[in-house]
């Protein structure tokens, strides 16, 4: 059984209904990616309080924890290891308004009103694509949706993931977890018969929210808004890194694409000398905030 104590609340001290979540599992190196995350989240946005999700009191009891203005305690998680600790963003969720970012994400711009203002017209989205067919990690998406009983799947990195606390997106919850027992009980949705989904062990978290995305009829976020700016783009396949933290400038080459994100998801901490030069310049910016 699953409960959310919650363990630090300064919600009152906020007007807007607008949050971020972090989710820091298990153990403690999430925790210090989320430290770095919210540190760079509160130099560009002050309006919006940042929730921060744990499954163990310890792993916050000597950390700095003045860039968290509410603390979750979630017990009975054993079972959520690594990326399917989202699954239970809903049930954890403060706020009418709930932006998850992944504790490996970087703020590096001030323009997230704009999106937060875009985000408001949904009630569960994440920046992806509709596919009926290509390849997802191997796999026909042709096979995975037929099995799968919908027309598509929305393909997408879910380093954020905006939702509403209203039933629209619970169900979202729901069908992910609907998914994620078909995936435990030995549905693959391949015709290979392997899963292709499973990573260490873990079956990913992405294709659950995609079918269920499209089950509930949920239109994706653009990966890439006017002027190839985005939300948030991975640093996988990143190059031709332009960073200065100061102006808020940051830009690199995906693939062979120019891209501007507001959050950078370092995925698995690479390139790891940016991630770390960038985390140093954030915490730099971040004490002479608190010392002003």
């Amino acid at each position: 059984m699953i409960s959310c104590d919650i363990y630090k609340d300064n919600r009152s001290k906020f007007l807007l209904d607008q949050a971020y979540m972090l989710v820091a599992f298990h153990q403690q190196k999430y925790v210090d990616f989320a430290l770095h995350s919210a540190r760079s989240i509160k130099l560009w946005d002050k309006r919006r309080p940042i929730h921060l999700v744990v499954n163990n009191a310890d792993l916050i009891q000597n950390i700095d924890q003045s860039p968290f203005d509410c603390i979750t305690l979630v017990r009975g998680a054993e079972d959520f290891p690594g990326c399917l600790s989202k699954l239970l963003s809903f049930q954890c969720a403060l706020f009418p308004e709930n932006l998850f970012v992944d504790a490996d994400c970087v703020m590096v711009k001030s323009d997230i009103d704009y999106y937060w203002e875009r985000l408001a017209a949904f009630d569960f989205t994440i920046p992806g694509d509709k596919k009926t067919k290509g390849e997802w990690n191997s796999t026909r998406i042709e096979d995975i949706i037929a099995k799968a009983g919908v027309d598509y799947m929305v393909k997408m990195n879910s380093g954020v993931i905006y939702f509403k606390k209203n039933a629209k997106a619970e169900q979202v919850f729901a069908r992910a977890f609907e998914f994620l027992e078909l995936f435990k009980q030995g549905s693959t949705f391949s015709e290979t018969g392997e899963n292709p989904f499973l990573h260490h062990g873990v079956i990913a978290d992405e294709p659950l929210f995609g079918l269920s995305m499209a089950k509930e009829h949920c239109e994706p976020f653009p990966v890439v808004s006017e002027r190839m700016k985005s939300l948030m783009i991975s640093t996988l396949g990143g190059s031709s890194y332009h960073v200065d933290l100061a102006k808020g400038e940051f830009q690199f080459k995906k693939g062979t694409v120019d891209v501007s994100p507001t959050l950078a998801h370092f995925v698995g901490i690479e390139p790891k000398d940016l991630y770390d030069e960038l985390c140093q310049a954030v915490e730099r910016a971040y004490s002479a905030l608190m010392m002003s």
